[in-house]
């Protein structure tokens, strides 16, 4: 197992950051039934996202993410999953994941 956390997410989220390419690479080789995340890392993985102005990329990974196509989730997924929901709909709000 490998957990992969918020600085990973946001890595191959942002082309615009260093380590773009090794995280996106680095993810696209590895079996997705070796990764493990947490709600808590994709709670601040959205907020990170949105903090930095990067809100068009909210729900592409985070979408499989949850849909736990690129890792495994340990999470109360209904509760996130309903969170995401209310985030996506209300993108013209000034609300974070955890808020939503």
């Amino acid at each position: 197992m490998i957990f992969v956390d918020t600085s990973a997410w946001f890595a191959a989220s942002v082309p615009s950051e260093a380590n773009y390419s090794a995280a996106r690479n680095f993810l696209a080789a590895a079996d997705p039934k070796q990764l493990i995340t947490t709600d808590y890392v994709l709670d601040e993985y959205l907020t990170l996202l949105k903090v930095r102005g990067e809100t068009k990329r909210v729900s592409d990974l985070a979408r499989k993410i949850l849909e736990q196509r690129v890792c495994r989730l340990v999470v109360e997924k209904s509760d996130v999953q309903k969170a995401f929901v209310m985030l996506e709909r209300h993108r013209d709000r000034d609300w974070s994941f955890t808020i939503a």
